[in-house]
């Protein structure tokens, strides 16, 4: 009786540390899968040059998490972030990465890191894809200053400009009045592009900005004009003051309806200014 007894009893002894060893498995699985990384994914899964990247992954807080890291490589497979992902809702984590000058693909790693000794840590492996820029840098605003200044005196450019990655070249080109074409790098001066010249011919000249970023995108801006003069009541440098051709319904910036007869007299606009007559009666 006794030995059957202890027989049955090792029987059962061995049988219930079997099912204590499946049930701590059955716990220890359930633990691990709930600490396993999760629904990452990268938007978009490719970008231009200069254009963010924002990386989500679903980590179950589980036992004892203390962070979730994210490490990201370069294409030459060199490590340029380390960071932490923050945690915008729920069980979901968020890093924005916006470091993407260089093209070509980047590897990434999460690890969700754990304190409890009943936790291993979990690491998930990725990639994504920066592409070459196709967007044409942007000119915001450009401008002479003054538009109206005196012969021998200079003039300033100014031109402010934005692209998504670096900005190589911003250049200025001149028309003058005789019809010659000049060129000019613009040095940029804090946020701005800035170029100074003086000009020793009076007339209306021409000019706008050419802009190439460093993926070779280039952008051409509107023509606008500005004037030299002999007189800053003179714009057009024609001899008849603003403020007659203005009463005279004339345009101040066209100089060259000095040489006009508008009333059709035998007598010139200008002519008519320095006799003191009425230019539009016989």
């Amino acid at each position: 009786m006794n030995k059957l007894f202890r027989i049955n009893f090792k029987r059962f002894f061995v049988i219930g540390l079997t099912l204590l060893f499946f049930l701590n498995f059955l716990i220890f699985s359930a633990v691990s899968d709930s600490k396993d990384i999760k629904n990452v994914y990268v938007s978009p899964s490719a970008q231009q040059q200069g254009d963010i990247f924002d990386i989500f992954a679903d980590v179950n807080a589980g036992e004892g998490l203390e962070s979730v890291n994210i490490y990201i490589y370069d294409p030459d497979d060199s490590l340029i972030e380390t960071d932490d992902m923050i945690r915008t809702t729920g069980d979901q984590f968020k890093y924005i990465f916006s470091n993407t000058l260089e093209i070509g693909i980047y590897d990434f790693s999460i690890t969700a890191v754990y304190t409890s000794i009943n936790q291993n840590n979990k690491t998930y492996n990725g990639s994504f894809e920066v592409i070459q820029d196709q967007t044409s840098p942007v000119v915001s605003y450009f401008w002479a200053d003054p538009i109206v200044q005196l012969l021998g005196k200079s003039t300033t450019f100014v031109c402010i400009a934005e692209d998504n990655i670096n900005i190589d070249e911003v250049k200025l080109f001149i028309t003058f009045p005789s019809g010659g074409i000049m060129q000019a790098p613009m040095d940029k001066n804090s946020e701005k592009y800035v170029y100074e010249n003086i000009y020793d011919v009076c007339g209306k000249y021409s000019y706008y900005i050419t802009i190439k970023d460093h993926a070779g995108n280039i952008n051409l801006s509107e023509t606008k004009h500005f004037y030299i003069t002999p007189d800053l009541d003179d714009t057009d440098a024609d001899e008849m003051p603003d403020w007659w051709e203005e009463k005279y319904s004339f345009n101040p910036f066209d100089s060259s309806d000095g040489q006009k007869d508008y009333d059709a007299d035998g007598v010139t606009n200008k002519e008519e200014y320095f006799a003191g007559t009425h230019p539009k009666k016989i």
